[in-house]
This record gives C-alpha cells, sequence and structure tokens, in this order.
C-alpha cells in the first residue's frame, strides 16, 4: 500500500491478464485505457495481441510509473504513459477501458464515466464490479489459493445513471 496515497500495487498474473484481454470483442482500431495501469502488463499485452490498438495507461505512483516505463522499453511497444491521476485522464476517446483499482475509487470514478464514456464503451474490471451496473459476463478464475472475478460491461448511460 502506497504509504500516502492510499492505494496498493498488486501485479496482475499472467493468465488473469490474458482471459481480460480475450474478453474483449476486439475489432478495427481501439482506443485502451488502463486506469491505474501499475506495470503497464495489460496494455503491453493487448498491444502484442491487438498491434493496431492505441494503448494509454496512467499511474499515480511514481515508482510504479518508473516500473511501467522501464517494461514498456524493454517490450518495445508503443503504449503511452501519463504519471498522474485517473480523475485527470480524459475518456472521451476510450473504446475499452481496463480497471483494477479499489472500490472506493470506482464509486468515485462512476460520475466521471457518466459524463466522458460513449456509450459501447468496453469495460473489463477485475475483483471490484461497477457499482449499480450489471455485468453482461462474469469469469472466475484461481488466483492465490482462492479466487479472482472479472466483469465485463458494455458501457450503456441508461443503466448507468446511479451509482451505489
Amino acid at each position: 500500500m502506497h504509504a500516502v496515497l492510499g492505494v496498493p500495487y498488486v501485479a496482475t498474473p499472467q493468465r488473469v491478464v490474458r482471459t481480460m484481454i480475450e474478453l474483449v470483442p476486439w475489432k478495427g482500431r481501439r482506443t485502451v485505457y488502463d486506469l491505474g495501469c501499475g506495470d503497464a502488463r495489460i496494455l503491453i499485452a493487448a498491444k502484442k495481441m491487438h498491434p493496431s490498438i492505441r494503448a494509454v495507461g496512467c499511474e499515480i505512483v511514481p515508482t510504479i510509473w518508473l516500473l511501467a516505463v522501464l517494461r514498456r522499453f524493454l517490450s518495445r511497444t508503443d503504449v503511452t504513459l501519463h504519471l498522474r491521476s485517473v480523475f485527470r485522464e480524459d475518456l472521451r476517446d476510450a473504446d475499452v477501458l481496463f480497471l483494477y483499482i479499489m472500490p472506493f475509487l470506482i464509486a468515485k470514478l462512476m460520475p466521471k464515466f457518466r459524463r466522458e464514456l460513449k456509450d459501447g464503451t468496453i469495460i473489463v474490471c477485475r475483483s471490484f464490479p461497477l457499482p449499480g451496473v450489471t455485468p453482461l459476463q462474469t469469469r472466475t478464475l484461481p488466483w492465490l489459493g482462492s479466487t479472482t472475478s472479472l466483469f465485463l460491461y458494455r458501457w450503456n448511460h441508461r443503466s448507468a445513471k446511479t451509482s451505489a
């Protein structure tokens, strides 16, 4: 847990990364965001699997962001990485959104999603669902002797009007 920012860094296992990417209905050139991208492993893997995408991540913890920059360099992938808060990222062009952030942050992001996301944006959440929104699909995978859940959404302003 970052002492000042109150956000943990928990790396997503490659099997979970692969499944998150496979859940997305990939069509043509997509703009893909990962909010709280950590070491950028999801974006790097998505870019390698789908080279035509535009991949953008934001991370607020400087040391983790530097790790993402290093991983991007070593992987030689074209991924844009911003050192900033998820609340400052402009999502109006998002076609796909990956989220593995704490529930209190997801709840705080819901008004931003209602303002900026277009209908049809694909959202894949790990472990924590969008409050008040029914997923299209839920997958459960083994993780650390237990399980982790993935939630797939197609953003629709009518079904996301209220937040729990």
